[in-house]
């Protein structure tokens, strides 16, 4: 299979020239290091523990990480940015290609 047919069935979440491979990477390393580190680690161990598991129990442990995070004040911050830009522009932040694309890049919704 080519990079670009894993990229299209969604395997990979990009394909990069190989001689811009070690600066998107990283780029990708810089921008999730910003994230919250709580939120980090849950995935991490979703992807490790929950991927070794059975769908069912695997899905069940992603779910318990999500909740482990929900409670952060950076997860409240970010939910009330979210509701805040909703009530400011009357329209869901997340449709938004652009804010998507910002949050995506920025890790919140300033």
């Amino acid at each position: 299979m080519s990079p670009e047919e894993a990229a299209e069935l969604g395997l990979v979440d990009r394909v990069v020239p190989s001689g811009e491979m070690l600066e998107a990477a990283i780029s990708d390393a810089r921008r999730l290091g910003a994230r919250p580190r709580a939120a980090i680690a849950a995935a991490k161990r979703a992807v490790y523990e929950g991927g070794s598991l059975p769908l069912p129990g695997g899905l069940r442990f992603e779910a318990a990480q999500f909740m482990s995070t929900a409670a952060a004040p950076e997860a409240i911050q970010a939910m009330e940015a979210y509701v805040d830009q909703l009530e400011r522009t009357r329209e869901l932040p997340l449709y938004d290609p652009e804010t998507i694309e910002r949050v995506a890049a920025e890790g919140h919704f300033k």
